[in-house]
């Protein structure tokens, strides 16, 4: 593997994450249960919580 297909793979990585970060935010300001959004993005429950925090809910 190139040092550039090591780059994008980590840049497609990065993206995803940022893209469940997004969902897990939209469904925390309309009340979903955090567990919930932790087992549809797939993100562990203390980021969830950790997000909630961070924007206020």
């Amino acid at each position: 593997m190139t040092l550039a297909e090591i780059f994008r793979e980590e840049g497609v990585k990065a993206g995803a994450k940022q893209g469940k970060i997004e969902v897990a935010k939209n469904a925390i300001r309309e009340g979903m249960e955090l567990g919930l959004i932790a087992k549809l993005t797939g993100l562990p429950k203390k980021e969830i919580e950790k997000i909630a925090k961070e924007i206020g809910n």
